[in-house]
């Protein structure tokens, strides 16, 4: 036990060093990126002269500006890129990651996989995974909360695996407070502990407690309309957000936060 939380708390050292890399190398690019803009903006408004004498200087005009305007997507897309990236960092800096669970997949006997989980994914500067979104596949396992022999889908296949151990982490920033191994949320300590805890904390709380009924509702992607019946406190509004997240996650290419619209009595 004493062994397994120092190995624990030294991995979480480690991937918080490099969270805080990671968030000071995007501050420093965007710094860049925004210094070279406005130095190339400025440089366009200079050189902004638009010959339309002739067809032929026409034609080489509009060249120029359809090349400013890719020079200046580019730049906008650079810019939202490290931006995003920045974003999940900053969100997994307090609590990097609150579940792990252990993967031997059917095809590969002997060889257990660890997963660990949090609010959204984290590769570090080697392209090594250190965190999983809990939106991802394979976390379906975490929340299914079934020790042994039991599957999750990707790309339409179910893959076999034998999940091995269900951990949850009571972390605050760099400090594990403590951890958990247990198959069923509801009745382990960490779970009653976030429950009891303020309700107005960051949704990032949540997901580290989601049932499995209400892992369900949440990842169903067979039902057009879905109907949630439960009584006051079961859970449903949590579940509704939790499911909008998924959504957005699981049809990002073709789904987009504004166009999600939620009605609610109050």
């Amino acid at each position: 036990m004493k062994k397994d939380f120092e190995l624990e708390q030294n991995r979480l050292k480690m991937v918080y060093g490099e969270l805080l890399e990671a968030k000071a190398e995007a501050m420093e690019v965007l710094h860049a990126h925004h210094e070279e803009g406005m130095k190339r903006m400025s440089e366009m408004d200079r050189d902004n002269s638009l010959d339309m004498s002739n067809y032929a200087d026409q034609l080489d005009s509009f060249a120029q500006l359809e090349i400013r305007n890719r020079e200046i997507d580019q730049m906008n897309f650079k810019y939202e890129s490290w931006s995003k990236k920045l974003d999940q960092v900053q969100r997994l800096l307090p609590k990097a990651y609150f579940g792990r669970i252990d993967v031997e997949y059917a095809d590969e006997k002997g060889i257990v996989e660890e997963f660990y989980l949090g609010v959204n994914g984290f590769v570090n500067n080697e392209d090594v995974y250190r965190i999983y979104d809990w939106r991802s596949p394979v976390a379906e396992l975490y929340y299914n909360q079934e020790l042994g022999k039991t599957s999750y889908e990707a790309n339409d296949t179910a893959i076999q695996v034998d999940l091995k151990r269900r951990r949850q982490f009571q972390v605050d920033k760099d400090v594990l407070n403590n951890y958990f191994d247990s198959a069923v949320a509801i009745e382990d300590e960490l779970l009653l502990h976030a429950l009891e805890g303020d309700s107005t904390q960051y949704m990032q709380d949540i997901t580290a407690t989601i049932q499995k009924e209400q892992n369900a509702i949440i990842r169903d992607m067979t039902s057009q309309v879905l109907l949630v019946n439960g009584i006051a406190g079961s859970g449903k509004t949590s579940a509704v957000l939790q499911r909008i997240a998924y959504l957005l996650y699981q049809e990002r290419v073709n789904l987009r936060a504004e166009e999600v619209v939620l009605f609610a009595p109050n």
